[in-house]
């Protein structure tokens, strides 16, 4: 059956296929507009990362330093547990950012801390003692809640070896979670951003507000999960915990990973790209509605 198109269908035909062109040129537009704002919001992200990256170096570094001076202490080394109680105890009121600082045996028995009444405490069945001996170098541990401090922390350790090369004794440092989060508050993220920083297992210990997950909590996302498993640096679109996608930024804090936390920082996509779509379903709207209008001006005509 042969198709009959009058002259008023015509009209309107020729007067609706007008607008195909317009609507492949505002998809195209549109396309631009949110490639071009994934890439400003990734270079904001990656700027974020590379602040808390840097921030956390430095916490990294001094606590290696304050180990260090921890094992020059007088009667440290002579084993003289009342000395080493009374200065560790006064440097722990120095350092306030430390929930503690000790000194333990090869054995893990814990010698003189710098909190006040400490009861007798076992340490060698946690991983920053457990490294530090294995490897006989200097170490960050993982999330703990402090056994003598009561307070969530991460701890660091520095092993001092004898003359055959044995261990003799572990200084540690564990270091306040609360005030790592105080830290990240001078790293200026984008709106709608979220920080994390993550101890090589995955473990949360500190993030910027509004992050969904908590401080304690292993990442649940696979974006994180591969972070951590790789501790590579990379920039990628992802989804979280929730299947929601979002943009990634992470990097590690050091080649080495007895001493790594990684550091990541993302936020949801459709705030990128949301303003790009919403004129895009503006501008089809009001295609939609000149074709409208010229097509029954043309049937009407």
């Amino acid at each position: 059956m042969k198709l009959q198109l009058t002259l008023r269908k015509r009209l309107v035909l020729l007067v609706v296929s007008a607008m195909v062109p317009l609507l492949g040129l505002s998809v195209f537009n549109a396309e631009v507009d949110s490639a071009a704002a994934i890439s400003r919001a990734t270079d904001n992200l990656n700027f974020a990362v590379s602040l808390a990256v840097s921030n956390q170096q430095q916490v990294t570094e001094t606590a290696h330093q304050v180990l260090i001076a921890m094992t020059h202490l007088p009667g440290i080394r002579e084993g003289n547990n009342t000395h080493c109680d009374r200065h560790l105890k006064e440097l722990t009121r120095q350092l306030p950012s430390y929930a503690n600082l000790g000194i333990a045996s090869a054995q893990g028995h814990v010698l003189c801390s710098g909190v006040a009444g400490s009861p007798p405490v076992y340490v060698g069945d946690r991983s920053y003692f457990r490294d530090a001996v294995a490897s006989r170098d200097f170490v960050a541990g993982e999330y703990i809640l402090g056994r003598m401090s009561g307070k969530p922390s991460v701890a660091f350790a520095l092993p001092m070896l004898d003359a055959k090369g044995s261990v003799s004794f572990v200084a540690f440092a564990a270091f306040d979670l609360a005030r790592m989060a105080a830290s990240l508050a001078a790293v200026q993220l984008p709106a709608g951003a979220g920080l994390g920083i993550h101890d090589r297992h995955g473990t949360l210990l500190a993030a910027s507000p509004g992050l969904p997950l908590q401080v304690g909590q292993k990442a649940a996302s696979p974006v994180m999960q591969e972070a951590v498993r790789t501790r590579s640096a990379s920039v990628r679109e992802g989804p979280d915990k929730t299947g929601q996608q979002r943009l990634w930024v992470y990097r590690p804090t050091s080649p080495d990973a007895l001493t790594a936390f990684v550091v990541a920082v993302s936020m949801d996509r459709r705030l990128v790209v949301g303003p790009s779509q919403d004129k895009l379903w503006l501008e089809l709207a009001g295609l939609a509605l000149v074709a409208l209008l010229g097509g029954w001006l043309a049937w009407v005509l």
